[in-house]
């Protein structure tokens, strides 16, 4: 019985791992927190700092486009977007 038990416990964490279930707690830099803030560098620096946590979220480099063409940039550099995040960091 206990092969059985543990069989379904891995095949369960194998479907887990297979489906990928977003497992991560909403942080502070999402893209609609985001999109809340004063002004387009201010946006783009909230969604810069939300990649640098985690760079695989496709929303978050989707907004940071769409960011960025509201800002009236054509492109940015990373170097910008370092800068950028650092300010928002540096809010209170």
């Amino acid at each position: 019985m206990r092969y059985v038990i543990g069989i379904v416990i891995a095949l369960a964490l194998d479907a887990a791992v297979v489906a990928g279930p977003d497992l991560r707690v909403p942080d502070r830099g999402g893209p609609r927190v985001c999109a809340e803030q004063q002004t387009p560098d201010a946006e783009i620096g909230c969604l810069a700092d939300a990649i640098q946590h985690d760079p695989y979220r496709r929303a978050l480099w989707v907004a940071l486009d769409h960011a960025i063409e509201r800002s009236g940039r054509a492109k940015i550099t990373d170097a910008e977007l370092t800068r950028l995040a650092l300010r928002y960091r540096a809010v209170p």
